[in-house]
């Protein structure tokens, strides 16, 4: 829950972000090679095109915001969060719905916001600098610190 002394509305629309796309990929060829180590070249072979097609449905829906389940706007005004879904290629515009905020982890290298969407399911969004200009994302920490701190 947000304090009615809130910040200044916020509409940020994100960007691809290369960081985001490096630690995808870093992380299922992480896997694939920890598979090439344990297991027979047979199993690692079709492992490893599972492993691609994971890999290309996160970058697609995190990164390119190409899918129905990505989230590539968020919004603030007045107390309300308001996510925006779809795929971003698309010219209609994206699925607007109000959610209530859970949490939000701040690190020093990004932060992850947590949504109750309006079924009961929560929406993890992870946000790194990349993804939106050093205004909107220093605005962002500070909002994300001052919900946290009340």
């Amino acid at each position: 829950m947000t304090s009615i002394r809130s910040p200044k509305p916020l509409d940020l629309k994100f960007q691809p972000s290369r960081w985001l796309c490096g630690y995808f990929i870093a992380l299922h060829g992480i896997v694939a090679l920890s598979l090439w180590l344990v297991l027979p070249s047979i199993f690692v072979i079709a492992l490893l095109m599972l492993l691609l097609v994971s890999a290309a449905y996160y970058v697609l829906r995190d990164v390119y915001f190409c899918t129905q389940k990505s989230v590539g706007r968020l919004a603030f005004a007045d107390n309300h969060w308001r996510i925006y879904q779809g795929d971003n290629r698309v010219t209609s515009a994206p699925t607007a719905q109000r959610v209530e905020r859970l949490d939000a982890t701040v690190l020093p290298f990004g932060l992850v916001l947590r949504f109750k969407l309006a079924n009961g399911r929560a929406l993890s969004v992870p946000i790194l600098p990349d993804q939106l200009s050093s205004d909107h994302y220093r605005r962002l920490r500070q909002l994300a610190n001052f919900a946290r701190a009340t």
